[in-house]
């Protein structure tokens, strides 16, 4: 239920489409739809915050019209075509300057892509398309007004970024940038937030005011006014501009702005932020030459780091631990038993860190544990998010929460409590610690996706599954990592922070050290990249997924099961396009028997399944492998036999050496709001382990084909979910 009135709104928007979706394509569909409309427009006033802030992070600055990139790197070309009158637009032609790059047909969502590699020679190139009808017909030819621009740099190559706010402002800016750019420093733009600075900034080029070059936006939706969140989601921009840039090999030396604490931050993409003013006494001291040195040590840091090394580390801001023991767990009763077992030997303390927590099998034996710990001495601190524990959210109580705390030597805390008094902020739902995280004496580590309940711990080995048995008794499929080793310091450090953040107060000596802990090295040691990403304003777990998507040259494997982001999405096709084999392993939001048909589930989760199946469609249209996991045993007597599970793992194999779990979904809310924490390993034991664990169910996984019948079938319910989902709240 709804936890106050003012999320009446969107309740019955979900309530008009659950009805929607009952009646199913027929005579009643547009009746239902009428209302559903009506309840989507009493909705619409409550998710206007968060709606803005959602549509600009779907328009990230992945899809900017100009590029800045590395000779020889892929790019994702985008373009929304519009015909003419009465003439179809059915296929884009982009074009290079006077050289045809290729052709893509317009998808359903109306965009057309095309993946293709920079030029090798270093230079500035427009960027147009032309929109062809049927038969090829040129119907719209692309006008050199609206041509981008593709700058494309060499290796080694130092490129100064500049707000575009300040030189369109600053008259003294022209003469300083021109003067860089004859010493060979190459002048990007960096126009967040204004629509309109790119035709500005070419109005300069052509005066000879500025030197030519890219504006990269992140461009803004209509009607969007500013406010805390535009501001936070334009650091993100900036942030994330700069980090993809260094991680193509693009040698991004510094950033100028007029007002740094408008990309307060921007110094964790690893380029300092300066001030015009700073700028300008460097040139006087004629320290401009740094910016060369600054862009040769940049490129020798990366061709000694390797490729995904190099990636991970511009886009996370993350340096490896060294020596670590890592084993994964994608058995849910195996992973209960280790759980249990490492509290069981717990001699100090026990930090525990779970996103939900639900009564059941599975809370009782882990309280039953937490509880003999702390009867011999061991401290335990259990840390959960107040809105999704439902733990001092209001007058809510947790019953396991309840009785834990009031046990001697056990705390409890709930992070992030959403309600201030009467004040309800819509974002602060959206804004959670989605981290699930266990630490033993500090010396022993989990990570991964399970939180407390029985669906995450239950082994599918131990469950019976007929056609009367509810979704809520399937297990989900999900993984964790134990660790041993140096990162296992920086693990408690972000359990720390988060227990901070709720009140707690307690400092731990040589937690977030590397030297905290040497790893046994069996199974081998190996590098572990712990990776915290702290929401809005950070992006560090999508940076990470982007550095393993983007660094593959063979295959990505992916377990996950919601509506993949568009950033991932273009990555994904980016590795098509250099012909890396991209798989999905993905479930049903509520399980499925073996014909396809829905065990008894609640309709909000048949809302999101036909919601992240939508999402994964157009992965497929480009030549992804989606595969739906199958269980069958014995025990399974339902319909065909077999049992399709919800996939609840974040999971990331990438050319068989790289392995990333965590907590940290492909969607938007994890990319951007939520608190996630991930550990990525460059292991290539570890990745041939996880891959023979995932065998199985790859080899009788349903495979997603879009002549399949059934899938034609549900067609019209992705269309409506995908419609109609407020996406603002959940994905």
């Amino acid at each position: 239920q709804p936890p106050c009135s003012r999320l009446l709104g969107p309740w019955r928007l979900l309530r008009g489409l659950e009805e929607l979706l009952r009646q199913r394509p027929g005579g009643r569909a547009r009746e239902g739809e009428q209302s559903l409309r009506a309840a989507s427009r009493e909705a619409g006033a409550w998710l206007q915050r968060v709606g803005r802030a959602q549509e600009l992070l779907g328009r990230l600055g992945a899809h900017e019209a100009d590029r800045l990139t590395l000779a020889g790197a892929w790019l994702l070309l985008e373009a929304r075509p519009r015909g003419l009158r009465g003439v179809a637009a059915q296929r884009v032609r982009f074009r290079l300057g006077g050289q045809v790059l290729g052709a893509a047909p317009v998808e359903p969502d109306g965009v057309a892509r095309l993946a293709v590699r920079a030029p090798a020679e270093p230079g500035m190139h427009p960027l147009a398309h032309d929109v062809l009808g049927p038969g090829g017909i040129v119907v719209r030819v692309g006008a050199a007004s609206e041509e981008a621009l593709l700058h494309v740099v060499g290796p080694g190559e130092p490129v100064l970024l500049v707000e575009a706010r300040w030189v369109l402002a600053d008259r003294d800016a022209g003469p300083m940038l021109r003067r860089l750019s004859e010493r060979g420093v190459r002048v990007a733009y960096l126009a967040l937030g204004d629509t309109g600075a790119r035709s500005a900034l070419r109005a300069r080029f052509s005066a000879d005011a500025l030197p030519a070059g890219v504006a990269i936006a992140a461009r803004r939706p209509d009607g969007e006014r500013g406010g805390a969140v535009q501001r936070a989601l334009e650091t993100t921009f900036g942030m994330l501009a700069v980090r993809r840039l260094r991680a193509r090999g693009v040698a991004v030396v510094a950033v100028v702005a007029a007002d740094p604490g408008r990309l307060a931050g921007i110094e964790q993409a690893g380029a300092p932020l300066w001030t015009p003013a700073q700028l300008a006494r460097r040139m006087a001291r004629a320290e401009d030459a740094d910016l060369v040195a600054r862009a040769s040590r940049f490129e020798a840091e990366r061709s000694a780091r390797g490729e995904t090394a190099h990636r991970l580390a511009a886009m996370t801001g993350c340096e490896p631990s060294g020596a670590t023991e890592a084993a994964p767990s994608l058995n849910n009763a195996e992973a209960r038993a280790q759980v249990l077992e490492a509290i069981d030997g717990a001699r100090r303390r026990v930090h525990l860190q779970s996103y939900i927590v639900e009564d059941g099998r599975v809370a009782d034996e882990l309280a039953a544990a937490l509880v003999r710990a702390a009867r011999r001495g061991v401290r335990v601190r259990l840390l959960v998010d107040a809105l999704y524990a439902r733990h001092h959210l209001g007058p809510l109580r947790n019953p396991v929460l309840t009785a834990l705390e009031r046990e001697p030597g056990i705390e409890v805390r709930a992070v992030d409590p959403p309600f201030d008094g009467e004040e309800v902020d819509p974002l602060r739902f959206k804004a959670r610690d989605h981290r699930k995280l266990l630490i033993v004496d500090g010396e022993l580590a989990f990570v991964g996706g399970r939180n407390v309940g029985d669906a995450y711990y239950v082994g599918f080995e131990e469950v019976a599954v007929a056609d009367f048995t509810p979704h809520e008794r399937v297990p989900w499929l999900d993984a964790h990592l134990r660790l041993r080793g140096p990162v296992v310091g920086r693990v408690e450090q972000a359990f720390l922070e988060g227990w901070q953040r709720a009140g707690g107060h307690l400092e731990l000596a040589g937690a977030g050290r590397d030297d905290a802990t040497e790893a046994t090295g069996s199974p081998p040691a190996t590098p572990a990249w712990f990776v915290a990403h702290d929401g809005l304003g950070d992006a560090r777990a999508l940076g990470a997924y982007e550095a393993l998507f983007d660094g593959a040259r063979e295959e990505v494997l992916v377990v996950n099961d919601f509506p993949i982001v568009d950033a991932l999405e273009a990555a994904a096709r980016r590795a098509l396009a250099r012909g890396v084999r991209v798989v999905f392993l993905t479930g049903s939001a509520v399980a499925r028997r073996g014909d396809g048909s829905f065990l008894r589930g609640p309709l909000y989760r048949e809302l999101f399944e036909y919601l992240t199946k939508h999402r994964f469609e157009a992965l497929v249209r480009a030549g992804a492998d989606v595969r739906e996991a199958v269980w069958r045993s014995e025990r399974v007597v339902c319909r065909g036999g077999a049992v399709r599970p919800y996939v609840h793992a974040k999971l990331v194999v990438a050319d068989g050496r790289w392995v990333s779990v965590g907590s940290a979904n492909l969607d938007a809310t994890a990319s951007y709001w939520e608190r996630e924490a991930i550990v990525v390993l460059d292991s290539p034991p570890l990745a041939e382990r996880v891959r023979a664990a995932l065998e199985p169910w790859l080899r009788r996984a349903h495979r997603l084909r879009l002549d399949d019948p059934h899938w034609k079938r549900e067609a019209p319910l992705r269309r409506l979910a995908a419609t109609f989902w407020p996406e603002a709240l959940y994905s």
